[in-house]
C-alpha cells in the first residue's frame, strides 16, 4: 500500500500540476479549494486503476499457479528398463526399444557386473578382432519364475519412457509404491547367483515375465535367479528367512 501511494505521488502528481498549469499571469495556488479537489479525484482515480490491475495480475497468477501442475513434462520424462517383457505398461510410457537382457558370463570372474538390454537391430562399426577383451552373453532365467518361463530360457526386455514423469527408482523388497509415485511395474527380485565367480546386480524382473526359447539347452551365459532374504543380519521381523522378495518400479 505503502509504495502504490509513494508512486502515485512521485510519478502522477507532478504530470498533474503541470498538465493544469496555466501561464504565468494565471497562477493557481495549492490553495484553491477547486483545485485540490480535482487533484484529490484524479489521484483516487488513479489509485483505483493500480488496485485494478493489481486485482487481474493476482488473478492470472492464481490461474497459472493452478494450471502449473496439470502441465506435461514435454522436456523431461524418466527412463527404465523392463526386464523380463517385451512391451511397456501403456500408463503414459513410449516403448524405446525392444531387445534381450545380457551380461558377463557367470564364471568370468572379472566380467562386468550389470545386466544390459541390448536391442535387436546391433550396429558393428569395428572389425578388428582378438579374443584378449571382454565379452557380453545373453541372460538366461535359471529359476522358474512365475508360470511363463522355464529355466534355461532366454530373458528379453524392453527400454520405457515415462514422458509426463521425471524420476523413478526401483524398490526391492515391496510390491507397493510410496505415496504420490506412478507404479510401472511390480515383480521378483532377481540377481546372479551366490556362488558364482562374476559379480552381479539386483534387478526387478516383471511378475509376468515373458520367455524366450534358447538357441541350446546346453546355452551359458548372464544367469538369473530368485532373490531370498536371509536372516543373519536382515532385521527378522519385519523380514522373514528364506522368503522370496518382492520389488516394484515407480516413477513421479
Amino acid at each position: 500500500m505503502a509504495i502504490v501511494q509513494t508512486v502515485l505521488y512521485l510519478f502522477f502528481i507532478p504530470s498533474l500540476l503541470l498538465r493544469h498549469q496555466t501561464c504565468a499571469d494565471k497562477r493557481i495556488l495549492l490553495s484553491d479549494p477547486n483545485y485540490v479537489l480535482h487533484i484529490e479525484s484524479s489521484f483516487a482515480e488513479l489509485r483505483a486503476k493500480v488496485y485494478a490491475l493489481q486485482n487481474e495480475l493476482d488473478t492470472r497468477q492464481d490461474t497459472l499457479d493452478n494450471l502449473e501442475p496439470t502441465l506435461p513434462l514435454t522436456a523431461s520424462g524418466a527412463t527404465y528398463v523392463r526386464w523380463g517383457r517385451t512391451t511397456c505398461p501403456g500408463n503414459g510410457t513410449t516403448l524405446v526399444y525392444q531387445g534381450v537382457a545380457a551380461g558377463a558370463l557367470y564364471t568370468d570372474t572379472g566380467g562386468a557386473v550389470e545386466y544390459v538390454c541390448m536391442p535387436y537391430n546391433p550396429k558393428f562399426e569395428f572389425t578388428d578382432y582378438t579374443d584378449n577383451e571382454a565379452h557380453l552373453y545373453g541372460a538366461l532365467y535359471e529359476s522358474k519364475v512365475f508360470s511363463a518361463t522355464n529355466s534355461g530360457d532366454r530373458a528379453p526386455c524392453a527400454v520405457c519412457h515415462a514422458t509426463i514423469r521425471a524420476s523413478q527408482l526401483m524398490l526391492p523388497g515391496v510390491s507397493a509404491c510410496p505415496s504420490g509415485w506412478t507404479m510401472e511395474y511390480h515383480g521378483i527380485l532377481s540377481s546372479g547367483y551366490r556362488g558364482h565367480k562374476a559379480g552381479s546386480q539386483y534387478i526387478c524382473l516383471d511378475a509376468a515375465a515373458e520367455s524366450l526359447a534358447p538357441f541350446s539347452r546346453n546355452a551359458v551365459g548372464k544367469l538369473l535367479y530368485r532373490v531370498r532374504g536371509k536372516c543373519s543380519s536382515l532385521p527378522c521381523p519385519p523380514y522373514s528367512d528364506g522368503r522370496l522378495l518382492s520389488c516394484i518400479v515407480c516413477t513421479k
